[in-house]
């Protein structure tokens, strides 16, 4: 209970973007056992916030709430793998964390496994595969789905291309600051 405390507190300031106090917090629930924290440890380390950059943590915190069935753990797995972060890309790994997560509907998860199946990481192109997964993620307001859902669209990928549709989901997601989905809104918005 009081790691479950600890973490909510660390989440408040994580939220915040104060990141030296949210660590220490996430660090005591994750040495409690905590798998949110212990997830929410990983990506810190992942990404540098609060500490530096520690591909060796990140997969260590990871890999704990994965195996206890954490859904960010699992997809912090993903991507470590997917990018070759510390470890050699493995996308046959990275394949099976994404698609873990994503069944328990993390709209992270979502999204990897969806860009897996949309350029063909591991699994053939499958481009109704890559929808179904990328809907599923830009419901619940993934920028990265929302992004590349306007990436299909545009594209005709799967889809009828629509830039009306295009254009609807590359604004969802550059209104949450995804520079990707900024530029190709001006660019799609030029053209026409």
């Amino acid at each position: 209970m009081y790691s479950k405390i600890e973490y909510e507190k660390g989440l408040s300031y994580y939220k915040n973007k104060n990141y030296q106090k949210a660590l220490p917090l996430f660090k005591d629930a994750a040495n409690q056992g905590y798998a949110p924290a212990e997830a929410k440890l990983g990506e810190m380390y992942l990404n540098g916030e609060g500490t530096l950059k520690n591909y060796d943590k990140a997969m260590y915190w990871s890999k704990k709430a994965a195996d206890q069935g954490d859904a960010d753990g699992e997809f912090y797995l993903g991507a470590i793998y997917a990018d070759g972060l510390g470890v050699p890309r493995n996308y046959r790994k990275a394949l099976y964390w994404f698609k873990k997560s994503a069944e328990k509907g993390n709209a992270r998860g979502e999204y990897g496994l969806g860009w897996m199946y949309l350029f063909g990481k591991e699994v053939p192109k499958y481009y109704d595969e890559a929808l179904y997964w990328m809907k599923k993620s830009a419901e619940q307001g993934n920028a990265n789905g929302e992004y590349l859902l306007g990436y299909m669209y545009e594209h005709g990928l799967g889809v009828p291309q629509d830039y009306n549709k295009a254009l609807y989901w590359y604004k969802k997601s550059a209104k949450q600051g995804y520079a990707p989905a900024k530029a190709n809104l001006e660019r799609l918005e030029s053209e026409h």
